[in-house]
């Protein structure tokens, strides 16, 4: 299933997003071609990049958030790029299923 059908899945909260297509033409670019959960890691990828750019930073989910003046409160994230939404988390997982426990260091390297 494409990339862009899984999004209705897993973030059905982002499949409107007009950012939808740049997101996953940008985690198509960053999955090797022969990733065993590849559009499923693409979709994934895509969700992460809109949750992040949504936050307008790696900070951590809202915790706490006001009208009158206007104040957001984001809790404490991982320092790891991925590990700061659910959907780069899966796509940790995804990357330990299909490349082993050497994931961490081959996805970065």
């Amino acid at each position: 299933m494409p990339a862009v059908d899984l999004i209705h899945v897993i973030a059905p909260d982002l499949a409107d997003n007009p950012n939808i297509y740049a997101a996953i033409e940008v985690a198509t670019a960053q999955v090797a071609e022969n990733h065993c959960y590849r559009d499923v890691v693409i979709a994934n990828m895509a969700a992460h990049i809109l949750t992040i750019g949504a936050r307008g930073g790696s900070g951590g989910a809202i915790t706490a958030e006001s009208e009158g003046g206007l104040s957001r409160s984001y809790g404490a994230t991982k320092t790891d790029g991925l590990g700061a939404t659910s959907y780069g988390q899966e796509v940790e997982r995804l990357n330990r299923l299909c490349y082993g426990l050497s994931a961490r260091t081959a996805w970065h390297g």
